[in-house]
């Protein structure tokens, strides 16, 4: 017997309210709040398929760590300035996107999925931590960077992720993909924002031996357009294999990995230059064992 489907759409509007209020012995105190709406309209023409649009505001507060946090252990190291001024961080958001889902795509056993979404935000005093200056280090002869938290009077958001997965018996398929771009809207200096990133993995389960096998890729892009040069970044693709190994019958599970397969020497983007310098793990093995009771 084949069901009907009929095309429904869905209005669904919504209202939060968020306050905060930050207090500590030698620290700053304040409040603040923000009445936030949201609205999203989603489209589903048939079974398969669904669109969506949505407009909202966003707010964040600053944290105690932001606004308070001052480090500097000597003329050689790097310094983290306070700023008790900092104000909270509103945005009004647009966003979109689509999803599909489908069995039997190509056979009676597979199962598909596509799911893609965009968005667009228009900030006020958006919280970035920025260099504030330099300070002359004897030891290294050369200028360190001072960092503080502060606001960025009118910033803009936009990025896209994408995620499909593709399932047919033991074998599973996936791949996604990343990209965002932070801009000062008054400067157009870029941000701090993630580089494009690439994930896809395979996998196999044996089902006889209980026994699933994983391979897992990770292709990231230079980060060479952040107008902060120092925190800029060469990209990297990483190789991982997994085992996980649930014996039938039985209550023991194994797991076994490699991660970084090649052993390949890179260095991730982080909001902090001053240990951008300092390469991540390289080729590591993981093994567990765990019984169920």
């Amino acid at each position: 017997m084949r069901l009907n489907f009929r095309t429904a759409s869905y209005l669904t509007p919504s209202l939060r309210y968020d306050r905060y209020n930050t207090f500590g012995s030698g620290s700053s105190t304040s409040t603040s709040g923000a009445i936030l709406p949201k609205i999203t309209l989603a489209w589903h023409p048939n079974r398969n398929w669904m669109v969506y649009l949505s407009w909202g505001k966003n707010y964040r507060a600053p944290t105690i760590q932001e606004t308070n946090m001052n480090y500097a252990i000597t003329p050689n190291s790097y310094y983290f300035l306070p700023n008790n001024n900092l104000r909270p961080e509103s945005a009004r958001t647009y966003e979109g996107g689509f999803s599909y889902n489908k069995s039997g795509l190509f056979s009676r056993k597979d199962h598909a999925l596509v799911r893609a979404t965009g968005f667009y935000e228009d900030a006020t005093n958006l919280i970035q931590l920025s260099v504030v200056g330099h300070h002359w280090s004897p030891l290294y002869k050369t200028n360190e960077i001072n960092y503080q938290y502060t606001n960025i009077q009118h910033a803009t958001r936009y990025g896209i992720e994408l995620r499909a997965t593709y399932n047919i018996e033991n074998i599973n398929l996936g791949v996604s993909y990343s990209h965002l771009r932070v801009r000062d809207a008054n400067t157009g200096a870029n941000l701090l924002a993630q580089p494009d990133k690439v994930a896809a993995d395979a996998s196999y389960t044996f089902p006889k031996i209980g026994l699933t096998a994983t391979y897992n890729l990770t292709a990231v892009e230079a980060q060479d357009y952040d107008s902060t040069i120092a925190r800029r970044r060469p990209g990297y693709m990483l190789h991982d294999i997994l085992f996980d190994w649930q014996m039938p019958g039985k209550p023991w599970r194994v797991n076994f990995a490699v991660t970084n397969l090649t052993n390949k020497t890179y260095y991730m983007y982080k909001s902090i230059a001053s240990n951008n310098d300092v390469p991540e793990i390289g080729r590591s093995f993981r093994f567990n064992i765990s019984y169920k009771f």
